[in-house]
């Protein structure tokens, strides 16, 4: 992906004229100059308009290549080495140094003989003032170890120091008790080490004649004191298992080092403790998902997409789109939100878990045509990324737990609260409510993690120190999301998914050559009214309708793989663009009557099959008026359907929706 950034002599092309980035003005606006010296002034905002509608376009030429950076790390010095043990070790090496040149002036090598080694030894002695000089075995091991590699750290002495002396027998003895006794589950208390150790030395003492030496009878005292010198880490990890081990002994030794914005953003999926209602029947759906993403230098909330699907790679495209893309367009939806949302850009580093959808070949291959290195925590470790695990909790806190209809963290806060009747937040309002509080309230709050300032404050002061980049063609992020796959291209065009697709410039493409091609594709699982094709000439894509538009236009491939199996199973192969016109209205009448069943799971199954998600909500040509108007929490939601609107669904929609339910 091509990336740019606002500098001075970045340059847009619009139509046959250049306008050319020349300086940043003292009111913040952006002044640009033509090639006839006309100029002209605008607000970063106004600019960005233009860029994303593909009025004006980036000039390739213009954009400069970023520059490598590269990280060198060094061993560990002897100034990390005790004071006593780097002294020795340096006279340890002056001695071989000493006795290395003084068989070099005499034409030698370094030989190990007690005759040649004891007259350089001792001239090396009193070259050094050492009263103690070492003997010529001793000088021939500090040799062998030096020499291979001429390290100094091969000098240092490593013995330990002295203690008690134990009885190896019966230590032997302690070992195959703990073994036996103390390191498994059951979490046998230290005594019973001690009975199996008395138990173990009797059967052996038994065995023994009279004139041998019996074995001596362990103390408690000498027992408990070889457990409490046991490595506690792996002690815990037998007895309590690895998990609970590493969540008890996991160290927060630093904080991760981030010196700019967009360094490093975290990313992290999470169901929301909210359940959420249909618009229109008023009934609940269930709890939806949010995918968020945090930039870890300022804390600021980059993006997050909202649906009640389970997290999948579109989750994390869609939450990514959003990060990089200019959040001028989702506030115009909500003209309450009054601060300003300037995060934006391509970040260098997305630190994630190691969930399958984040492993996902199309998130793997999008962050490396980005340019953005993808990294994974171990596996139950959420301390690695703990900015996005706390911001999940503010914000269950601070505004899903006030929310009515909230089924709070665990049933011990939840209580008695009766969460589905007081439940009165739908999917619009919740998207809604999440960007005016991530607007207003959590950038304008001042954070412990960053001394005392606000995310917004210290994102702001971070533009100054880092150039922002951003995607050259934001409409390529539309195709980047799609998923991929090679069809051949004949005179009827491409077919996807029982779905043809033709255009002039696709035949144009065919008249290239006499054999048939095959062509690159992309498709998209909220719309398959179109697809994008790579035109292998001229390396673009290009988008291409679908032939019969009257089926497609507003269709999802949910429902249209719905529609299709379906129409297979009544019609066999004997169906045509009107059997699935027809089936189509059959199926979106039955997900309608989905979401009056009586059970959430059903509901919820149809909310995810419709693309009930943040997505459409931010995507919509309206403004959301219901959203804007303030909601009172206070009052219970109105019944607004009659009894018998969420009777049992037709055995077709039981079917497609992968229900199995019984007539009540």
């Amino acid at each position: 992906m091509i990336r740019f950034t606002f500098k001075k002599g970045l340059r847009f092309l619009f139509g046959t004229r250049v306008f050319t980035l020349i300086e940043r003005l003292v009111n913040h606006k952006l002044r640009l100059e033509d090639a006839a010296g006309k100029r002209r002034d605008l607000t970063l905002a106004e600019l960005n308009r233009r860029w994303m509608s593909g009025e004006w376009v980036i000039d390739e030429k213009s954009l400069g290549a970023s520059s490598n950076v590269f990280y060198v790390s060094t061993p560990r010095d002897l100034k990390t080495v005790p004071d006593k043990h780097r002294d020795r070790a340096k006279l340890h090496v002056a001695y071989l140094t000493a006795i290395e040149r003084a068989f070099r002036k005499a034409g030698g090598s370094f030989v190990c003989t007690t005759e040649t080694l004891r007259g350089a030894i001792a001239n090396a002695a009193v070259r050094l003032e050492d009263p103690s000089p070492p003997t010529p075995l001793t000088v021939w091991r500090w040799w062998q170890r030096f020499s291979p590699t001429r390290c100094i750290h091969k000098l240092i002495d490593g013995r330990e120091r002295s203690g008690r002396r134990r009885d190896e027998v019966l230590l032997g003895v302690f070992e195959e008790a703990i073994a036996e006794v103390f390191l498994n589950r059951q979490k046998h208390p230290g005594k019973a080490v001690f009975e199996r150790m008395k138990e173990k030395i009797r059967r052996t003492n038994k065995k023994l004649s009279e004139s041998e030496e019996k074995l001596p009878a362990p103390n408690l005292a000498t027992v408990y004191r070889w457990l409490k010198e046991l490595h506690y880490g792996l002690v815990r990890k037998a007895r309590e298992g690895k998990a609970s081990t590493d969540r008890e002994l996991r160290a927060a030794l630093d904080t991760v080092k981030v010196e700019h914005i967009l360094e490093r953003i975290e990313i992290d999926h999470t169901p929301l403790d909210l359940l959420v209602i249909d618009k229109v029947t008023r009934l609940i759906l269930g709890r939806p998902w949010i995918t968020l993403a945090i930039d870890r230098k300022s804390r600021c909330i980059l993006g997050f997409y909202i649906s009640f699907h389970a997290p999948s790679a579109n989750s994390v495209l869609y939450c990514l789109k959003q990060v990089m893309l200019p959040k001028d367009l989702i506030l115009a939806r909500f003209p309450d939100v009054t601060s300003a949302w300037p995060c934006r850009g391509v970040p260098d580093l997305v630190v994630c878990d190691n969930g399958m959808d984040l492993h996902a070949h199309a998130v793997e291959t999008i962050c490396l045509e980005m340019g953005i290195e993808l990294q994974y925590c171990g596996v139950a470790h959420p301390e690695m990324k703990g900015a996005i695990e706390r911001v999940f909790r503010t914000l269950a806190e601070d505004l899903i737990h006030r929310l009515p209809g909230t089924v709070f963290s665990n049933p011990d806060k939840r209580g008695d609260y009766p969460s589905e009747k007081e439940a009165a937040i739908d999917l619009e309002t919740l998207v809604h409510l999440l960007v005016k509080w991530i607007v207003d309230k959590y950038h304008n709050t001042p954070h412990r993690g960053l001394g005392g300032r606000t995310p917004l404050r210290v994102w702001i002061e971070g533009e100054e120190h880092r150039l922002i980049e951003l995607p050259a063609y934001p409409q390529q992020l539309d195709t980047i999301c799609g998923a991929s796959a090679t069809r051949k291209l004949f005179h009827y065009g491409l077919e996807v998914d029982y779905l043809y697709y033709n255009s002039p410039h696709l035949q144009a493409i065919r008249h290239r050559s006499e054999k048939s091609q095959s062509l690159h594709v992309r498709f998209f699982d909220d719309d398959v009214s179109w697809i994008s094709v790579l035109d292998p000439v001229a390396e673009e894509f290009i988008r291409v309708p679908a032939v019969n538009q009257a089926y497609t236009q507003g269709l999802n491939r949910d429902v249209h793989r719905l529609v299709v199996a379906e129409a297979r199973q009544r019609f066999g192969e004997a169906w045509r663009d009107e059997v699935l016109l027809n089936v189509r209205e059959e199926i979106q009448a039955i997900v309608d009557e989905a979401l009056l069943a009586k059970k959430t799971a059903t509901r919820k199954r149809a909310a995810s099959t419709l693309q009930h998600d943040s997505e459409a909500v931010l995507a919509s040509a309206a403004c959301l008026e219901a959203a804007q108007i303030p909601v009172d929490l206070t009052t219970p939601p109105v019944e607004l359907l009659p009894a018998g609107l969420d009777d049992e669904l037709p055995k077709l929609g039981v079917a497609l929706l992968g229900r199995v339910e019984e007539p009540a």
